[in-house]
């Protein structure tokens, strides 16, 4: 915007912008729970000329408040605290899987079969973790 006037490219951007603000709006009110603590609104702002970023930090500095007041936050941040245990888990199960001596000799020809469609995959992952578990 230059001088208070609207260049018309950017009168055609902020149409589009607001038509799908109201669209996400009323997705979003069907989505909502009914006993949810906190709408979300949807905005729309312009980082090249800084149009309504006022609006949306003050929305995100209203939300942030609402999940402090409500125990929200301090409650996601602890199942994530959960979430991240098992990924950790995870990632060092399938670390140590991998470098499994037995795993390491049948995966490449188990993996072969499977892409060939000679091995179902459950019967090759069956087979990897008998490996990996000495069964084999």
């Amino acid at each position: 915007m230059v001088g208070g006037v609207i260049p018309p490219q950017d009168f055609d951007a902020l149409y589009e912008a607001d038509a799908a603000a109201r669209g996400l709006a009323g997705a979003l009110r069907l989505l909502q729970a009914p006993d949810a603590a906190w709408t979300p609104p949807v905005l729309t702002c312009s980082g090249r000329d800084g149009a309504g970023l006022d609006v949306l930090w003050e929305r995100l500095q209203q939300h942030r408040k609402v999940l402090d007041a409500t125990g929200a936050l301090a409650a996601k941040r602890r199942e994530q605290q959960v979430e991240w245990t098992w990924t950790m888990v995870h990632d060092q199960l399938y670390a140590r899987l991998h470098e499994h001596p037995d795993v390491r000799r049948l995966a490449p020809e188990l993996e072969r079969q499977v892409r060939e469609g000679s091995l179902p995959a459950g019967l090759a992952a069956q087979q990897i973790l008998d490996g990996f578990f000495g069964d084999s």
